[in-house]
């Protein structure tokens, strides 16, 4: 129970996956940081007006860099088949920001919450973190009903801080910590 909502494990039948179904694992491959952000199904949405473009973004670079924690990137696979992109992006040594990328044949099936857990899980166990934090734009839904899924609570309104269209959206702050999730 977190905030008087019951949560639900990786392989709770509510998510209709098996144990062992959903894994994830951290990736330096630019190539597959192509495959999700190169799609503009993907990359179009969780741009802000005036933020780079995908095609002119080195991911080879990025990932070169990343033998520091700054950026980590954690795919998820679901029956073995590569399902999602997770970027996090440290915001102190302990606190990360993410950022979900699910390709889009998977949208829809009920799978992004246990694939958002998953990731968050192997950033718990595998680095410092020990809490995760996300902001999503308030025309967002989708983004939003993932977020509470995988567990994370509500914790204030980052105010006209999302420019998109021409208009200025207000961000949902959700968060959750290492002891939270794991205590499940």
């Amino acid at each position: 129970m977190l905030n008087g909502k019951k949560l639900l494990s990786i392989d709770d039948p509510a998510f209709g996956l098996k144990a062992g179904a959903v894994e994830s694992a951290r990736t330096l491959d630019p190539d597959v940081l192509c495959l999700f952000y190169h799609n503009p199904d993907i990359w179009g949405p969780m741009q802000d007006d005036g933020g780079a473009e995908a095609k002119d973004i080195d991911f080879g670079l990025i990932t070169e860099s990343e033998a520091s924690l700054d950026y980590v990137f954690v795919t998820t696979s679901v029956d073995g088949d590569l399902a999602a992109l997770f970027m996090f992006k440290m915001e102190n040594s302990r606190c990360y920001s993410i950022h979900s990328a699910l390709l889009p044949q998977y949208w829809g099936k009920g799978v992004a919450p246990a694939c958002g857990m998953s990731a968050c899980m192997w950033m718990f166990e595998h680095t410092g973190c020990l809490k995760i934090i996300t902001l999503v734009p308030d025309f967002n839904s989708p983004a939003l009903a993932m977020a509470m899924d995988a567990g994370m609570v509500i914790e204030g309104i980052n105010r006209s801080s999302f420019m998109k269209g021409g208009v200025l959206h207000d961000q949902t702050r959700l968060g959750f910590t290492k002891e939270e999730l794991l205590c499940q």
